[in-house]
């Protein structure tokens, strides 16, 4: 099966900090591990992967070809409010 096929489901993810702290976090998750209630590791933007994650509620489902490039979408935004211009340099 071609890497492009594979099924991706989007999660609400939940962690708990602490007694009173619990974090949540929506991500496309392989779908063999999309169920609720299963406990999952996710990787974070340095490349290190954070265990303790477990799944809230499962929602859409797509192939890998289908999900958000998040990266074009920043770079588009950025593009379009200006964000992506060049800073002058304090001097």
């Amino acid at each position: 099966m071609s890497t492009k096929n594979l099924k991706y489901c989007q999660c609400v993810l939940g962690r708990q900090n602490s007694e009173s702290s619990v974090s949540r976090q929506v991500a496309f998750i392989p779908k063999e591990h999309a169920r609720v209630a299963h406990s999952v590791r996710i990787k974070n933007d340095d490349g290190s992967w954070e265990a303790g994650w477990i799944v809230k509620s499962v929602g859409v489902e797509m192939t890998e070809n289908q999900l958000p490039d998040s990266h074009a979408q920043i770079k588009g935004h950025r593009l379009n409010t200006g964000d992506a211009s060049r800073r002058p340099k304090n001097g």
